[in-house]
């Protein structure tokens, strides 16, 4: 979890240093695309049968790499109605694209060959690349956010469109505000709810430095116009602009899709999983984030070095929040935590005191503070927590034992010193 917990400490950073909870830029945990990082291994493909009504005679996935030729591979059942297979290592950045075919047994389907998606010309369709925050889809097999983009630059500064064929949705021969606006029917249809598609641009305003598209919730799509190609150049508004972060619809695919009778469904490997697996989820989650986590920095490196020092500190001492999304909440919570806050704080400097007092008095103090300071070191540059702290609180209450032994000498050395004065020999 090491690259999402850097991601998670890249975004603590600058107005939202106490809390990444309110970070716009939290948005991109969403990627526009499905795909994996893993070039160099075989792609895990699963798939189940939720609501089949016999166990089929075979599973098969077609599949072919951009341009390549079909190959076919055998699922294999995996218990519980699911099959799983594997399509071998591209070893290259590469589009996939993919079927799934089942043979059902005589009797059970008519024809008892079942294809999904049903349409020869049609395919799911899947990424193998490095580039976390690029557009993969070079081949335009999807209508997605870039599209939406690349549509939004053109109507504020006339920008040439890739594949204005198309965009140009409404078959006018040119690409205007009506094209956008069916384009996001299209990518926002999972809002609708089965309902009939909506219009939920509100409106597009545009100046020499960035594009606004509002929407009717008051969320937004803001384009600079010094745009890198890359997502985490847009900011993107929580609600209905966020919703456009995870949506696609293969141009291929027919739209709206046609409504299939549930027993036609049952019959069709509807439901799939690709690179399931821990052993494959993780590493190419380390990487994804990891490869967040440095864009962040890149943006503004001043302000993730001040958090990185701030949350070296930070580890010693309890800071509360009354925001619910930052701290727990609880009765007297507020009262709880202002006393943490005092409580830790002060202990914090009794250390500092204790330290610099072991140092005047040439104690052997340097391993016990290496490793005290061996925990902030090492993990302070990604989101951290006091329990972090707990394997050396011992040492801790070294240096503040010497601070407390010392302001006891003091205090006792003053009360005999005050004592004599008063006694008979100082009459």
């Amino acid at each position: 979890h090491g690259g999402i917990q850097l991601w998670y400490g890249t975004l603590q950073t600058g107005p939202y240093l106490q809390s990444r909870a309110h970070n716009p830029r939290s948005v991109f945990a969403t990627p526009t695309f499905d795909y994996t990082s893993l070039i160099d291994v075989p792609v895990i493909v699963e798939t189940r049968l939720d609501c089949a009504p016999a166990e089929p005679q075979s599973v098969h996935l077609t599949y072919r790499f951009d341009a390549g030729a079909q190959q076919r591979v055998a699922l294999d059942p995996a218990g519980d109605r699911r099959f799983r297979g594997a399509i071998p290592a591209p070893g290259y950045s590469a589009v996939i694209y993919y079927q799934f075919e089942v043979q059902w047994p005589p009797g059970v389907a008519d024809p008892p060959v079942r294809t999904t998606p049903p349409d020869a010309g049609d395919a799911f369709v899947y990424f193998a690349s490095s580039d976390h925050v690029g557009d993969l889809d070079t081949a335009d097999a999807l209508l997605d956010l870039f599209d939406v983009v690349r549509l939004i630059r053109h109507l504020a500064w006339q920008e040439p469109v890739r594949a204005a064929g198309l965009l140009d949705i409404d078959r006018t021969g040119s690409l205007d505000e009506r094209d956008l606006r069916h384009a996001l029917e299209v990518l926002l249809r999972e809002l609708d709810r089965d309902g009939p598609p909506t219009d939920r641009l509100r409106a597009v305003t545009f100046s020499d430095v960035d594009v606004r598209a509002t929407f009717v919730d008051g969320s937004a799509l803001v384009v600079p116009r010094l745009w890198k190609g890359q997502v985490t150049d847009l900011e993107i508004g929580e609600g209905v602009a966020e919703a456009l972060l995870g949506a696609r619809h293969r141009f291929s695919a027919p739209y709206p899709a046609p409504r299939v009778p549930l027993d036609e469904r049952c019959l069709a490997a509807e439901e799939r999983t690709i690179n399931g697996p821990f052993f494959r989820q993780q590493p190419h989650e380390l990487r994804r984030y990891t490869a967040l986590a440095l864009d962040n920095i890149e943006r503004d490196p001043a302000a993730y070095a001040w958090s990185v020092l701030y949350r070296a500190v930070r580890l010693f001492v309890i800071q509360g929040s009354g925001d619910r999304w930052t701290a727990q909440q609880f009765a007297g919570s507020h009262a709880i935590y202002i006393a943490g806050t005092l409580a830790t704080a002060t202990y914090l400097l009794l250390f500092v005191l204790g330290a610099w007092i072991a140092w005047r008095r040439r104690y052997a103090l340097w391993l016990p503070l290496a490793l005290i300071a061996y925990v902030p070191v090492t993990i302070a540059f990604v989101l951290t927590n006091m329990r972090y702290t707990i394997t050396v609180q011992p040492l801790l209450l070294v240096f503040v034992a010497v601070a407390v032994d010392a302001g006891l000498a003091r205090l006792f050395a003053a009360d005999g010193a005050s004592s004599r004065g008063s006694g008979p020999a100082a009459a």
